[in-house]
């Protein structure tokens, strides 16, 4: 490694400490940001800290309000940033586009804030989640491949995203539980 590219590497930040020192009044739980105000229902209980990402955007596009997803989580230690929206809708009735929008929208803020935080990205694996309203029918006839199968016609942004997860909440509250051993 060349001494430059050390140097920049040595005082590239780290995304946690940037949301901390810059956005501290955007932390919310995983819980809240999970609610679906129109009925009333959170999806998930968690109290894990997390980025409200709605707000965040608003703060940071005051004038024009772009798509966004409802929390960004940052994991230094495996360096992956997790992107999720929850829907409280079977996944038949939830809207392509809108899930599209997003996912694009939210990603350019997300670039926005690395770029601002001089946040190096290439040190960072981006994870779009996608968590859905568990159809309990439809569950236990599922096969292993439908499981792992996106949705939404997501498989096209693949490049802007190294891993696009579509599943229902039961799956995600499943594997954020083992992941981060949080309630």
């Amino acid at each position: 490694m060349s001494l430059t590219n050390w140097i920049v590497k040595y005082f590239m930040a780290e995304l946690s400490y940037i949301l901390k020192e810059h956005y501290p009044t955007h932390f919310d739980t995983l819980k809240n940001t999970s609610h679906d105000k129109e009925n009333d229902i959170y999806m998930c209980q968690s109290s894990m800290p997390v980025i409200n990402f709605d707000s965040l955007t608003k703060e940071l596009n005051p004038k024009k309000q772009p798509s966004s997803f409802d929390a960004l989580l940052s994991d230094e230690v495996k360096k992956s940033v997790y992107c999720v929206e929850f829907k409280n809708q079977d996944k038949a009735k939830i809207n392509n586009v809108e899930i599209q929008n997003k996912l694009i929208d939210g990603k350019v803020t997300v670039d926005d804030i690395f770029h601002r935080g001089n946040v190096a990205r290439s040190d960072y694996s981006f994870v779009f989640c996608v968590a859905f309203k568990p159809n309990k029918q439809h569950y236990r006839y599922r096969s292993k491949i439908a499981i792992r199968e996106t949705l939404f016609n997501l498989q096209k942004f693949e490049d802007k995203f190294d891993k696009i997860i579509t599943n229902d909440i039961d799956f995600f509250i499943d594997e954020f539980t083992k992941r981060y051993s949080c309630d």
